[in-house]
């Protein structure tokens, strides 16, 4: 196929026709399936075919991501970060999931160097706030403006070390299970104002976890982030501290619904996110914009655990 009849099968996904641009799709998707060489060239000499030649990448991708995504619900859903791959790869599908795993990988090999053998799990967990924030100078914020998609994907997230406190959040989680560090997602409905919003019910999360504390007991620790526009602040509190920031805190915490949330439903809210950050600029967008949506539909039907 030559570049000029490319170049316009990729003007005719704009034709506000729905049958002239499913015939173009159809050809361009057969095509692509074959000839993804020539399609990245064609990308590169022609950036404002860039973003179409993306979408057609992203849905041949879909049906492996798909059948992967269904793989690990019918396993159980037992870790955040295949899922959270999967997401990425398909904002980016032509991105190497394992530089995302290696980097993660080479975050939990610092963590275990610097870990000594009585160490309880409080001095544990300051030890990956420190490594995350200090070392590794993550940051998170309130953003003032709609968040771009980037925000919730892991490969951006790795790359940039700036997001939002949900998907901050979700990495130390991340981190924390493969390190196999007992910890649960709370979700918290709340009346803040200043927090994620949905449907007009205010939404907070923090970080629950399991193990000894300095008297070798089990005892619980909390992360709880908090968002100052810029900035965000990351605490980890013991058991009585959090209980003290309980009755201390009654924007978020009073009259509050906590929820422990599997890795399942994790995976549900942060695919809520992500569909919201697509936009509607064209009718080619528009269009898109509405498969997305309808194939994130799909993923909160078919997972309901």
């Amino acid at each position: 196929m030559t570049p000029e009849r490319l170049q316009s099968l990729f003007t005719l996904l704009d034709d506000p026709d729905p049958e002239i641009y499913q015939v173009a799709e159809t050809e361009l998707l057969t095509y692509a399936k074959h000839n993804r060489i020539q399609l990245r060239q064609l990308q590169k000499d022609f950036p404002a075919l860039a973003s179409k030649i993306k979408i057609v990448f992203q849905k041949i991708a879909i049906p492996q991501i798909w059948q992967d995504l269904a793989d690990w619900h019918l396993t159980g859903g037992k870790d955040l970060l295949t899922p959270w791959l999967l997401l990425t790869k398909f904002e980016h599908p032509d991105i190497d999931t394992q530089q995302c795993k290696n980097q993660i990988n080479r975050i939990l090999n610092l963590i275990w160097l610097r870990q000594m053998p009585n160490m309880n799990m409080e001095q544990r967990l300051q030890q990956i706030h420190q490594l995350l924030f200090d070392i590794e100078s993550f940051r998170f914020g309130l953003a003032e403006n709609k968040p771009t998609s980037g925000a919730y994907l892991l490969s951006d997230i790795l790359d940039n070390k700036y997001t939002s406190f949900f998907p901050m959040m979700l990495l130390f989680y991340v981190i924390c299970q493969e390190l196999d560090i007992p910890v649960q997602f709370i979700k918290v409905k709340s009346t803040d104002e200043t927090c994620e919003t949905r449907d007009k019910e205010a939404i907070y999360y923090f970080l629950r976890f399991f193990g000894e504390g300095t008297s070798r007991k089990i005892s619980e620790f909390y992360l709880v982030m908090a968002d100052n526009k810029d900035v965000g602040d990351a605490v980890i509190y013991n058991e009585k501290d959090f209980l003290d920031l309980i009755q201390l805190d009654k924007t978020r915490f009073n009259n509050t619904n906590f929820c422990a949330m599997s890795n399942i439903q994790i995976f549900r809210e942060l695919s809520i996110l992500l569909a919201r950050t697509y936009s509607e600029d064209n009718a080619l967008l528009c269009r898109h914009n509405l498969f997305i949506h309808e194939l994130f539909k799909d993923i909160l039907v078919g997972f309901k655990k």
